[in-house]
């Protein structure tokens, strides 16, 4: 009788052996064909990594590099393997890609269920991140009449801690922009935005009354990375947390309530003001 689940694992068993018989073809063909006088056979190892599709383990030969005076390992070369790595480059580009779609790490873990990954591992994976920086071509230039636009926020993220206990990581997002232009009939877009991120935020209360703002030198050093200009003017928007209206502050900068927050913020003044007028007539 047909039983699924035990031939989707034999499939993938398949597969698994399928990858390590390409690294020993691989392995062999080069101790066949190399440069005899430069690499010599210092060891035979075993080695296991984590894939897509679960754990392989494989066999090959270690080199002494003669030239560079060095371990070779030619097989992590060609197949670009880590040297310590547990999980194989790709798998954690993939579990990352996932994450930045807003993925929950129980939803990672059912995608590449067969690899057995962890939530802790996942959230190594994810605080170990390095996101790479993409600089224009050139830096965007922006006359004195014009304005550039500061968005701040905080934002937070959930991680597993090593105790396997959930938490909140915080993330302060600043990001920065030259205006909107419209390119359709009901759509605009932002002009020369730029998006930058301060990971693992540690906020202190003190930070706020203080010249020397970790806050405000980031966002200044960003500027003067991104933009080209003197005497631009700045307008910093937030949803009204003390930080936010110290970095307009200490920029110079026109501060602006974003459309949500002036809305509450004028309803709740108008509220109290009812409820207060409601309690003194009855």
């Amino acid at each position: 009788m047909f039983n699924y689940k035990n031939n989707l694992e034999y499939e993938i068993n398949k597969i698994i052996t399928n990858h390590v018989n390409k690294i020993h073809a691989f392995d062999e063909y080069f101790f066949q064909n190399r440069d005899k006088d430069r690499y010599k056979v210092a060891k035979k190892c075993n080695r296991s990594i984590i894939f897509e599709f679960g754990k392989m383990i494989f066999n090959q030969r270690v080199y002494w590099d003669k030239l560079k005076k060095e371990y070779y390992y030619p097989v992590y070369e060609e197949f670009n393997i880590d040297k310590r790595a547990k999980i194989i480059s790709w798998l954690k580009e993939e579990i990352l890609s996932y994450i930045g779609r807003k993925k929950h790490y129980q939803d990672i873990q059912d995608i590449f269920k067969y690899t057995y990954v962890s939530k802790v591992t996942i959230s190594k994976i994810h605080k170990n991140s390095k996101v790479q920086e993409k600089l224009p071509e050139q830096k965007f230039k922006v006359k004195n009449s014009e304005y550039i636009y500061i968005n701040a926020d905080d934002c937070y993220v959930p991680v597993w801690n090593k105790n396997h206990k959930r938490e909140m990581q915080k993330i302060r997002s600043i990001s920065y922009n030259t205006g909107k232009k419209q390119i359709g009939k009901n759509r605009n877009k932002l002009s020369n935005k730029i998006y930058t991120f301060m990971g693992d935020y540690k906020y202190s209360p003190k930070e706020d009354y203080l010249q020397a703002n970790p806050t405000v030198d980031f966002t200044w050093n960003g500027l003067k990375k991104y933009y080209e200009f003197e005497n631009s003017k700045l307008v910093v928007s937030g949803d009204g947390a003390g930080w936010i209206y110290n970095l307009a502050k200490y920029l110079g900068a026109y501060y602006v309530l974003d459309k949500y927050h002036a809305f509450y913020y004028l309803w709740t003044a108008y509220n109290i003001y009812y409820n207060s007028m409601y309690f003194l007539i009855h």
